[in-house]
Parts: C-alpha cells; structure tokens; sequence
C-alpha cells in the first residue's frame, strides 16, 4: 500500500536530482546519515515532520517549492496533489534495457579517451558526488598554493589529498588546461591549484551499491479439489 507522503518524496527526489545535489553533503546539512537521506529519498523509510523540515532547510525550500500552501485562509481538506514534473531530459532512460554495445556507445559520448583523463576523473567525482583520493608530484607544486610545511613533508615524494564526498562545495573546484585548483584545509584554508602533470593517480571510493530485492513471484495456488467420487449405473 501506498503511503500518502509518496508524491512529497517524489518532489524532493527531483528537485535533488535538478540540483546535481551531493547526497552525503546534504545528508550532512539536514544532520542525518546518508543511509538514511537514502532510505527517505527512496521512499524505503517513512519520513518524520523533523526530518522534512531538515531537508527543506537544508534545500533552502519554500513551501511552494513542494506544491504546499500553507496560505492564512482554511480550505477544505483535498488530497495532496504533487505539481508538475521538473523539466528535466536524460541522456538514458532508467527503465530502458541497454545492451553492452548500446552502454559502451553511451560512454563513449561522455568521455574522451583521448582527452585529458586526469580532468575527465576528477569531474567524475565532483559530479557523482564521490569520496575519491588523488596523489601528486610534490616537486611540481612549488607555486601551487600548497603550505611550505606540507611540500617539506613529502619532498621527493607524492602529496596525497583526499576529498570528501560531504564537503566538495567547500573545496570549490575550478578547471582550466594547466590544471585544477581547490579549496583545501592544512592549519588553515588555502587555495591550492595542482597542474595536471603532477597528478599520478586517482582513485574512488563509491558508496556501496545495495541492488533493490526482486520481488517475491506469486505463489500458484493449489487447484480446486476435486469432488467426492461416486457410482454410476451402466446398463
């Protein structure tokens, strides 16, 4: 059965779609675990009045923005009636079934092979909302805005750098073709820009992936019995 909050959710999911929202910052804005905004989004867990009003700041909402009107005058109860969709047009259908050709086709308009993959990463991960780590030349970052203290620490080596999923809005990523520069915090903020030659690895650390149980199929029910048996003359 179907839960009356199902169209509210609905609006919530789209708007945090729209936006590109991190899941894991604004898990971290409305003050709850990014299991639970999960769960709440997917409408796995009914969602308490607390919790929308956290998420509704966290959004920065009005009231309008969900289809609510909370106007002075009283009306006659109705039904909830979610508004119309936001206008949104994905590249892929979710409910379509792709082939590995017709995936590897999709890809391909997304990414260059040929292109800077180092940039192409990291939009990757600031896109995805990703936790993902990325080690660096220290000898190539002398002008980069990285502390003295830090650059002596790993002389000769690589810097690593990790970049969390919950504060990617704060690390203020901006790419050009020398390199990417970010937002980072040492003993303080400082901004930090890393050409794309120093860069040597990059790697992710996605959240796990918890596939939906198929639901169960219906059970055969058992044919009628059959009557009692009994006698017929036969001439």
């Amino acid at each position: 059965m179907s839960r009356p909050s199902e169209p509210l959710v609905a609006r919530l999911r789209q708007i945090v779609t729209m936006r590109s929202e991190s899941r894991a910052e604004l898990a971290l804005r409305a003050g709850m675990s990014t299991a639970r905004l999960d769960a709440l989004l997917a409408g796995e867990e009914a969602m308490t009045v607390d919790e929308l009003i956290l998420l509704s700041q966290g959004l920065q909402l009005e009231p309008e923005d969900l289809g609510l009107d909370l106007g002075d005058e009283e009306d006659d109860a109705t039904p909830y009636e979610a508004p119309a969709p936001l206008p949104y047009e994905s590249p892929l259908d979710d409910d379509m079934e792709l082939d590995q050709e017709d995936t590897a086709l999709a890809l391909m308009d997304a990414l260059d092979p040929l292109g800077n993959q180092i940039r192409q990463l990291f939009e990757v991960g600031f896109g995805l909302g990703c936790t993902f780590f990325f080690q660096a030349e220290a000898s190539q970052l002398e002008d980069s805005g990285v502390p003295r203290m830090v650059l002596d620490r790993y002389q000769g080596g690589e810097l690593p750098i990790q970049l969390d999923a919950a504060y990617h809005s704060y690390n203020e990523p901006e790419f050009d073709t020398f390199g990417v520069t970010l937002k980072l915090s040492f003993d303080a903020i400082y901004t930090c820009t890393f050409p794309w030659s120093s860069i040597r690895r990059v790697a992710f650390f996605p959240e796990a992936y918890e596939p939906e149980p198929d639901e169960p199929e219906a059970e055969e029910e058992p044919p009628p019995p059959k009557g009692a048996p009994f006698l017929r003359l036969v001439e």
